[in-house]
């Protein structure tokens, strides 16, 4: 049987994609505030230790979307977001996707349940309003591989 040479290209850049899926990291910002948005994807974007794809969305609806549609190495979830409930949708995120690394974000106050909640399941928590080195760190430990959660 003779392969046409699209199948055969077709075939090795699934083969290298699926090789090389590590090189592109795959970040989802979930927050209802704009400048939140902007400011993570801007300091995510800028840390140049690895190619990197963000994309941002700013309610639970879209969120799920994109949960339910793509791989995402890392995430930053709002607790409190239109459309959806930040703890819920973490949780569903683990279910769809167990290697996605969930940092909540909040500038709310946390009752003993959300923050076992927290403590049990996400990667990392940073109270609102965070500074940039913080995040630079939670980072670049998610996407290093070594999946240890900063304590």
């Amino acid at each position: 049987m003779v392969i046409p040479n699209t199948l055969k290209r077709l075939f090795f850049f699934v083969v290298h994609y699926l090789l090389n899926d590590d090189l592109m990291k795959r970040i989802l910002i979930v927050d209802d505030e704009e400048l939140i948005l902007l400011g993570l994807s801007k300091t995510i974007r800028n840390l140049g230790n690895v190619d990197k794809e963000i994309k941002t969305v700013n309610n639970g609806k879209d969120a799920v979307a994109e949960i339910d549609t793509c791989k995402y190495d890392l995430c930053f979830l709002d607790i409190h977001i239109p459309g959806g409930d930040g703890i819920d949708l973490m949780k569903r995120i683990k279910e769809v996707s167990p290697g996605t690394k969930v940092v909540m974000m909040t500038s709310y106050d946390l009752d003993d349940v959300t923050r076992k909640e927290i403590q049990d399941n996400a990667f990392h928590f940073v109270p609102k309003p965070f500074n940039l080195p913080q995040v630079r760190e939670i980072v670049e430990s998610a996407l290093s591989g070594n999946g240890r959660q900063i304590q």
